[in-house]
């Protein structure tokens, strides 16, 4: 099965990745019970389908890496260029959240744009054209004002991995607000997805771990 296999990166160290499989859906939902009604429903997207964990969103990607084991995390955008380019029929009819990307304080997201463009300016990070934004820069605070009832808090310690939008090559390319990075179906970059809260069939999400731990979710799985 597609999630059990293990792809070798050759990045600074050697690292392995793989989709994230349906054996982490208990510890995710239980990692729900903490939020209200709306916040909730929003982050309550996964399921489990032929022992793969389905569904991908911007929002639940976020708080997802929080119940994944210690020595994994979720892969980045370059970690899937790297697969996309070495593997690719591992993303093959599939779509994978990387991030969020933001463009300015006004337009799509409106109102959590603007909180997470002066939570850059407080940490003295400059908007200019705009800035790609990884999941591990990112939690989830919930607002019951906010459309899905959650907005973005910056994580100080992660800051390191915030870069210009214009670093990275994107197929399709927003120019205002907040939207959803993410690798597509078809395997084109976009940087354009106005729903951060939406998921669909097609989504998945992929791990990154050090050769021990994931040949021990490996074994896991087998």
């Amino acid at each position: 099965m597609a999630n059990r296999k293990l792809i070798q990166l050759f990045l600074k160290e050697i690292m392995y990745a793989q989709k994230v499989d349906g054996t982490f859906l208990p510890a995710y939902k239980q990692s729900l019970t903490g939020f209200g009604h709306k916040a909730r429903e929003t982050l309550d997207i996964f399921f489990k389908q032929d022992g793969e964990l389905v569904g991908s969103s911007t929002l639940a990607c976020i708080q997802l890496q929080t119940v994944i084991p210690k020595g994994t995390r979720l892969a980045t955008r370059e970690d899937l260029a790297h697969i996309k380019m070495h593997e690719p029929e591992f993303l093959q009819d599939e779509y994978f959240d990387v991030g969020v990307a933001l463009h300015s304080a006004l337009g799509p997201n409106e109102y959590l744009a603007t909180i997470l463009a002066e939570q850059l300016k407080l940490h003295r990070i400059s908007l200019g054209g705009g800035k790609f934004i990884p999941f591990d820069a990112l939690s989830l605070v919930e607002d019951e004002k906010a459309e899905h009832g959650l907005v973005l808090n910056l994580r100080p310690e992660n800051l390191a991995g915030i870069i210009d939008l214009e670093s990275h090559n994107w197929d399709y390319a927003g120019s205002r607000g907040l939207a959803r990075a993410y690798l597509g179906l078809d395997s084109d970059w976009s940087s354009n997805g106005e729903y951060l809260a939406e998921s669909g069939g097609g989504g998945r999400v992929v791990s990154v771990s050090a050769k021990g731990v994931a040949r021990d979710i490996e074994a896991r799985l087998a």
